[in-house]
């Protein structure tokens, strides 16, 4: 599966052991442990570098959005993910019974 990487994955380097960030658009921080998720765009289009990383989700996700990029971000073999929503603080975590498994 030839995927593109997202916008900033070709330099997306884990800091701190193995954390990884994606964020929304409006969220943007371009570091260099973070990738940006594009507005309207379906994240499993991409290939996100996170091979045994535990990656942290920012932005405000719609429900689809959310399952969409936890799918993606399992299926490059993250090994925890963590969808924060900026605003409320909400966290949603897998693996754990609040981000589908299938």
């Amino acid at each position: 599966m030839n995927l593109p990487l997202p916008p900033y994955g070709r330099n997306a380097v884990p800091l701190s052991g193995k954390q990884l960030y994606v964020v929304t658009e409006e969220v943007v921080n371009p570091r260099s442990d973070t990738m940006v998720l594009p507005e309207y765009t379906d994240p499993k289009g991409f290939w996100w570098p996170v091979k045994g990383c535990d990656v942290a989700v920012i932005g405000k996700l719609s429900k689809e959005l959310a399952l969409s990029i936890s799918q993606a971000l399992r299926r490059d073999q993250a090994t925890s993910i963590v969808l924060i929503d900026p605003d409320t603080g909400r966290a949603s975590f897998w693996p754990h019974s609040l981000i589908p498994r299938g």
